[in-house]
């Protein structure tokens, strides 16, 4: 009832408040009340390269517009190094309205934004295969990490598709996770070692300068931990970052290399007899290999062309075998990803203007998951076209179309059925949206979005049902008032009208290859989501979140976690820093058994040994709180390891 009202509440003063933006009396010219600046100069790139929403220029195609911004959250360098985190996900986490969940499969991780939507994930411009994407992003190092953006809105249609594609995603993009690795900016050389509770042992090395026109940086982390006696949750991985950039006169140009061999084999599940698995499965090695390039020209003060090209390849050899047996034949599953962008930005005193196109290939010869031996290869041509005005320094509106056109060349669907050359519906979002500043302290944002996406083909239903493809109008408006350097507060309500909502109703096959079944429904979600920060003293900060969300459908709705908190509270004083995070998750249902309903805390304490050695000690999971986020039919549940700890010493040369 609380989260209906606020919804309400916020909604009713957007709508009140925009039609007055007309009639607003001016406030003082010395009050700070004009939106981010989007300024050209005539001068070669001096303002067109400025950065734009952390790392981001105005030509950008990751650029967010403003009306979005009220719904993005940026973890900078300095927040992950304060969290302290195991993996991306750890970090994921502490963003409003996600929800982690963790079943040590073959997909070990999945996030579920505002109810259950899925998110693509962007790394260094790299829109990456969902169908890898969490072991990829599982172990890609956290020290190489120079921010996490998380993008909720899919109002922003220049990134990647809105839609299914190579993967059994059951609904349409709700937004983007945004990762960028680090980039020197100035000489620096760090070393780091790290020693923890399970064996669990780091090692990491960063190498980068810039000289003038060139930048380059070199790091290698390497990772292992022995895992939790009898779980089966060991790991051991290498991963290698190698980045360069060159910019002159209106020019620029990146290339990036991410390489990892990891070791990762499956956390057996705790079945309802209180036995562990006898699954005894997992990945021995795999290889993730990306390549990315991008290069932009400013032919004048308005004009800048784009383009970018990358390439990923997924090697993995897959061991099925069951504790106290003889070892099976491994399975090979092979992923080739390439994708191009090209695109061409018009940044104008009052307009930019932004139209592109996006290629993307997926080729799997020895098939996926739940479809090994059985070729898979998509394409996807995505064509976009959107438009951020400036009404005045106060007020912006924006729009944009985005037209996705799949073509499976060969691949399965429902298990059995085999496609050859056909082309899956078109996909198609619109949107719309505005940003008003009222004053020095408060802006208000709206948008508004249209998404018809078609049905993927290898989602399986339910007996007797027969799944169509989604069409959702998504509402969405924001509130942020920036009081003082204390007390700073985001509200954001949304409200999505979904026909043929993907509904998870049941398993099929066994083992390893247990995989959803689906129905679907006309569903109504609903939700808010709170953020209050801010600075207490020269020593204290912290940043507080709520989220909340309920669905119009029973069954949906008890998959949800309908109240969300997360805390995260830091300390520093001269040479002494401490941390501590936290996250509560209500209760909800998966495949039918309660999940979720758990209070974890994480804290940290650092001390630097002098301007170049920092000495950290963390714990993660300090109440050693039992829980599991998902619940596997004859596999049990996937429960937290509980309480780890460790130190770490970072070193600067």
């Amino acid at each position: 009832m609380i989260g209906k009202k606020l919804i309400s509440t916020v909604c009713l003063a957007t709508v009140a408040c925009m039609p007055l933006a007309a009639f607003a009396e001016p406030s003082d010219p010395k009050e700070s009340s004009e939106l981010s600046p989007v300024v050209v100069s005539a001068n070669k790139v001096k303002k067109q390269d400025e950065k734009q929403d952390n790392q981001e220029t105005v030509s950008s195609r990751l650029t967010v517009p403003e009306s979005a911004k009220s719904g993005m959250e940026v973890f900078t360098r300095k927040d992950i190094e304060a969290m302290h985190p195991r993996n991306v996900f750890d970090i994921l986490e502490q963003a409003k309205g996600i929800v982690v969940t963790y079943q040590g499969r073959k997909h070990p991780y999945f996030i579920r934004d505002r109810g259950g939507d899925q998110m693509g994930i962007i790394l260094d411009g790299v829109y990456l295969p969902w169908s890898a994407v969490s072991r990829v992003v599982a172990s890609l190092p956290v020290n190489m990490i120079e921010s996490v953006k998380v993008v909720r809105d899919s109002t922003v249609l220049t990134i990647a598709p809105m839609g299914p594609f190579g993967a059994d995603q059951a609904a349409s993009g709700q937004g983007f996770i945004i990762i960028t690795t680090k980039k020197a900016t100035s000489p620096e050389t760090e070393l780091s070692i790290g020693y923890g509770s399970l064996n669990t042992q780091k090692y990491q090395v960063f190498y980068g300068d810039k000289k003038d026109k060139l930048s380059y940086n070199i790091g290698y982390t390497k990772a292992k931990t022995d895992g939790k006696d009898n779980w089966y949750n060991f790991s051991d991985s290498d991963s290698i970052l190698l980045k360069g950039g060159y910019s002159d006169k209106g020019f620029s140009s990146n290339l990036m290399l991410y390489h990892d061999r990891t070791t990762s084999p499956f956390q057996r599940g705790l079945e309802s007899n209180g036995k562990l698995s006898s699954a005894k499965w997992g990945y021995d090695p795999m290889e993730t290999t990306v390549v990315a390039y991008d290069m932009a020209k400013q032919w004048n003060k308005l004009n800048t062309t784009s383009f970018s090209f990358s390439y990923t390849k997924i090697d993995s050899d897959f061991h099925q075998d069951t504790f106290g047996k003889a070892p099976v034949a491994a399975v090979k599953y092979v992923d080739y990803w390439r994708e191009y962008n090209l695109w061409h930005t018009i940044a104008a005193d009052k307009d930019t203007l932004k139209f592109g196109t996006q290629y993307i290939s997926w080729h799997t010869p020895t098939g996926t998951v739940n479809f090994e031996g059985k070729e898979q290869q998509e394409s996807l041509y995505g064509y976009y076209l959107t438009d951020e005005h400036r009404v005045d320094d106060r007020w912006t509106v924006d729009g944009g179309i985005r037209l996705d056109k799949r073509h499976i060349i060969s691949g399965t669907g429902e298990i059995t059925k085999r496609i050859n050359d056909q082309w899956a519906q078109d996909g198609v979002t619109y949107s719309l949206g505005t940003s008003y500043k009222l004053n020095s302290l408060y802006k208000l944002s709206t948008r508004l979005a249209y998404s018809r996406q078609p049905v993927s083909e290898y989602l399986i239903p339910i007996s007797g049902v027969t799944l169509h493809g989604e069409k959702r109008w998504k509402y969405e408006t924001g509130i942020t008032a920036d009081y003082n350097k204390a007390f700073n507060v985001a509200l954001t309500a949304f409200y999505y009208n979904i026909d043929n909502c993907k509904i998870a109703d049941g398993t099929t096959g066994s083992g390893v290859n247990l995989t959803s079944t689906y129905k679907e429904a006309d569903v109504g979600r609903r939700g808010m989501e709170l953020g209050i920060n801010g600075q207490l003293s020269d020593q204290w900060k912290y940043d507080l979140s709520y989220s909340y969300i309920n669905s119009s459908n029973a069954d949906d709705n008890s998959q949800l976690s309908t109240n969300t908190y997360t805390l995260r509270l830091n300390y520093k004083n001269k040479n002494i820093a401490a941390n501590v995070t936290a996250l509560h998750l209500d209760p909800f249902l998966s495949n039918g058994k309660k999940a979720g309903n758990f209070n974890r805390v994480d804290a940290n304490i650092s001390k630097e040994l002098d301007k170049n050695r920092t000495l950290t000690l963390y714990a993660r999971n300090i109440g050693d709180v039992q829980y599991a986020t998902i619940y596997r039919p004859s596999l049990g549940y996937f429960y937290d390891v509980g309480r780890t700890y460790g130190v770490e010493m970072s070193m600067k040369f």
